[in-house]
């Protein structure tokens, strides 16, 4: 009798061990889980502020640019720099066309005020005949690692848009080199092919 209580308790102690191991496992996962789903939370969170910071610079971009070059073409119109500075306007145009019904889908916009608008009329009436095709490359190059990174963390149904943002971009790059090894010509032809190329693809853009 004494050697059958003892086996009872010792097996119940061997339960309540399991259990308690059991219950220690169960807690370690829980918590391990939690830990992932807020890494993954955060991660997502971050990403996505990421994506929406480079939507809203590059939107700003686009308007600015816009309303930059259409000074430029037409200051510019006697110069050396006219082609250049023409067909970049028109790339300009076809990037408002493109742009344009991808605000709404999108949640961004930006419209530069009063102060902007005239401060960039005045800079480019200024300095237009003073911007080198090297200052050109290397206030573009720095921009297309951050559109390609915003077109990784886009939505899959936006993906064709985000892959013209960022070839819209390598079109400017690889003009401005043009220009560089050759001339102002040479740069111009290189967004005017790009021009080309969409406006095939959309008849109804404006250039």
């Amino acid at each position: 009798n004494k050697l059958s209580k003892t086996n009872i308790i010792h097996s119940n102690r061997d339960q309540a061990m399991r259990y308690r191991i059991r219950i220690i496992i169960i807690a370690y996962l829980l918590a391990f889980s939690s830990v992932s789903i807020a890494r993954e939370w955060s991660t997502a969170a971050e990403q996505q502020a990421i994506y929406l910071k480079h939507l809203q610079y590059e939107y700003r971009n686009r308007e600015l640019a816009y309303l930059g070059m259409s000074k430029a073409a037409k200051f510019s119109a006697k110069s050396d720099q006219a082609p250049f500075y023409q067909a970049y306007y028109e790339l300009e145009q076809l990037n408002q066309k493109i742009y344009g019904p991808m605000k709404n889908t999108l949640g961004v916009d930006y419209r530069p005020n009063w102060f902007m608008r005239n401060g960039l009329h005045l800079l480019t009436y200024l300095g237009w005949h003073s911007v080198s095709a090297q200052q050109l490359v290397d206030m573009i190059a720095p921009n297309i690692p951050r559109l390609k990174e915003m077109e990784a963390l886009s939505s899959p149904r936006h993906k064709p848009f985000f892959y013209y943002v960022v070839v819209q971009k390598q079109a400017q790059l690889e003009a401005s080199r043009a220009v560089l090894e050759g001339d102002w010509e040479s740069g111009a032809k290189v967004l005017r092919d790009f021009v080309e190329k969409y406006r095939r693809l959309d008849p109804d853009a404006p250039v």
